[in-house]
């Protein structure tokens, strides 16, 4: 399973993690010595980007959406499915939180920098919506500090593992200022992604499946919908991490138009899984990231 890391958040179990609801991030105290070697570090690796970016080719920067009101990653830490040969251009959206507790004090975050995105597939690249190839936001508490990086280009080569996920990695630091002092706080965020030979992107449902699963996370059963332009054969899965199929719905030939699909989800473990909906044995595939809860 490949991954998106992006930094900033929490630690847990030795790594750093984000929040997903609080827009405070709790930080366990470290000594004085590691946080400065930390932020010596990264600000070699801050440099070593800068000057790597000069010989990336740029494209239009996206467009931060207000709409998102707490942090996280937007619409999904999933990102649609991308193909060989056909060109891909994908936004993730992220809200950054305001302030985090660092040695007992409730501090507010001074800056965010998202230093780099790696693990990316062959043909694909990244950009910022900000100063790109730095990436630096200042945050102004009490609001929410918005970014963005556009995922973009033509895929060369499937995933190895598909139907299995790939994941790009996100690295993001975080800064506050302590005792006059800056201290940066690192993490890496995982985005799902798959590259398929299939050329998908040109089907007449690209774009306009909507597909939506609610609610989600799913106690025990859920509505899935999606949009036909046309009449299609549909099949609705549900996979694990690992990228075994452990639910399938054959819907057979259904008419165009809105379409709902009741899932049940009690012989599932408690988790994250992808529920995938395939159209005309293939011809297009969406897939959604679902978590199971009991």
């Amino acid at each position: 399973m490949d991954k998106i890391l992006v930094s900033w958040g929490q630690k847990k179990d030795g790594a750093f993690e984000m929040m997903n609801e609080p827009t405070k991030l709790v930080v366990p105290s470290w000594d004085y010595k590691k946080l400065n070697l930390m932020k010596k570090t990264l600000h070699i690796a801050f440099l070593f980007f800068a000057l790597l970016g000069f010989g990336i080719t740029k494209a239009q920067p996206c467009t931060v959406d207000p709409s998102y009101t707490a942090p996280g990653i937007y619409p999904s830490d999933t990102l649609q499915d991308m193909f060989v040969g056909t060109a891909t251009l994908q936004t993730i959206q992220f809200v950054f939180p305001v302030d985090t507790v660092l040695f007992g004090f409730t501090l507010p975050f001074d800056s965010f920098v998202v230093s780099s995105v790696s693990n990316i597939p062959p043909g694909v690249l990244w950009e910022c919506n900000q100063n790109h190839p730095t990436c630096s936001y200042v945050s102004n508490p009490p609001n929410l500090t918005r970014g963005c990086v556009k995922v973009y280009g033509t895929p060369t080569s499937p995933s190895a593992g598909y139907p299995a996920y790939d994941s790009l990695i996100v690295t993001g630091v975080a800064y506050v200022t302590l005792f006059s002092q800056v201290q940066s706080l690192s993490q890496d965020i995982s985005v799902y992604y798959r590259v398929t030979n299939s050329a998908s992107n040109s089907s007449p449902f690209a774009n306009t499946l909507d597909l939506q699963v609610a609610p989600n996370p799913i106690a025990t059963n859920a509505n899935v919908s999606f949009n036909l332009v046309s009449s299609a054969t549909a099949v609705v899965s549900v996979y694990n991490m690992l990228g075994e199929e452990v639910i399938r719905m054959d819907q057979g030939m259904m008419s165009a138009g809105q379409k709902s699909v009741s899932i049940n989800t009690n012989d599932l473990e408690s988790g994250m899984y992808f529920l995938r909906v395939s159209i005309n044995d293939g011809e297009y595939v969406e897939t959604q990231k679902i978590a199971t809860q009991r």
